[in-house]
């Protein structure tokens, strides 16, 4: 498993996929890293990135000052099944982007 993340490409075997690892690559737990404004989506019935992870990595994001949007839609999953909900984040990106770029 070949994976880019943070600048750099990692290589999976079975040797290296230790939790400790895994840990040190996640997102959820390197919140002081992030420099830049991020939005954030998240299905609530995400069957592949729960929500629950989602949901404690935004709160650590705003408790460490960082700049965060995000918006959770209670009836999507990984990807969007209903259109309003697509309009409604090709909307926010819009806005988020020529805020920020």
């Amino acid at each position: 498993l070949v994976h880019f993340y943070s600048g750099q490409w990692w290589v999976f075997t079975p040797a290296l996929t230790t939790a400790e690892k895994l840990r040190s690559i996640s997102p959820a737990h390197r919140v002081e890293d992030f420099s830049v404004p991020l939005l954030f989506f998240q299905g609530m019935k995400d069957k592949v990135v729960s929500a629950g992870p989602a949901i404690k990595f935004v709160r650590e994001m705003k408790k460490a000052g960082k700049e965060i949007q995000s918006h959770f839609f209670r009836d999507e999953g990984h990807w969007f099944r209903y259109r309003e909900n697509e309009i409604f984040f090709w909307q926010k990106v819009e806005i988020f982007l020529a805020k920020h770029l």
